[in-house]
Parts: C-alpha cells; structure tokens; sequence
C-alpha cells in the first residue's frame, strides 16, 4: 500500500468557521496533504492523533500555500510527540496562527521521524475561522 489521505471539510458554526478532518495512512517523510482554506483565515485549533505502533514518534507539521514543504506559518514551535499512554498533540495556543492564501489551499507535510507503516495512521483536526485580511 502507499500514502493515502482523506478529508472531510465541515462548517462548524454560524460564524463561518471551518472544521477540516484529515486522516494520513502509511505516512512517509516526504508525504504532503493539501485543504482547501478561506484565502484568509486565523486557525483556531490543530489537534492530532496517531494510531501508530511506534512509541514516541514524532512529527513537526510544516505548512505551506505552495507544495514542496515550503514553511510559511509556524504552527508549532516543537515537535509533536506521541506518548505511549495518550497518543494525541493538541497544538491550541492563545495567539492563533493567521494565514494568507491566493490560492485556497494549504499543503501540510506531517514530517515524521520514521516512515510509518501500512497500519498507521495520523488524523488532524483543525478548525479555521476566515478572516478578512491580516
């Protein structure tokens, strides 16, 4: 099998804003997914999970507006570990990442330590609020 990713993109409430589900399986190093965002938007939450069997791997998401791993918005300032007992990152912060985009989308690379197996998988939480400018 090979890296695969689906996403699922909900509003989440009235005000606009955006709740996007991705789940990665067989994530690679290089592996990159891609959402469709307002052109401009704060991100409110990114919560991850990972179902992997490796104790302690680590991955530091690095997000884009152009494929190829380009960093444009720091969302975390360290890597994310998954512990053995609880397995999920929640990277909610009091200032809020914003984002500019003049194509709609975002490309994310999860960038784990390992390449990760067939059974493994990484699933992301974001939700994003649009804004109208910086």
């Amino acid at each position: 099998m090979a890296y695969s990713y689906t996403v699922t993109r909900t509003k989440a409430s009235g005000d606009g804003e955006i709740f996007i589900k991705v789940v990665e399986t067989e994530t690679q190093t290089t592996s990159e997914f891609e959402i469709e965002v307002p052109s401009s938007g704060r991100i409110l939450r990114w919560k991850a999970h990972g179902s992997q069997s490796h104790i302690d791997q680590k991955f530091a998401p690095i997000i884009g507006e152009v494929t190829g791993g380009e960093t444009v918005i720091p969302i975390v300032d360290r890597a994310m570990v998954f512990s053995p007992a609880a397995q999920t990152h929640d990277e909610s912060s009091i200032v809020s990442p914003v984002y500019r985009t003049s194509t709609n989308k975002l490309y994310v690379r999860s960038t784990p330590d390992n390449n990760l197996g067939s059974s493994d998988t990484i699933t992301h939480y974001i939700y994003i609020r649009p804004t109208w400018g910086r």
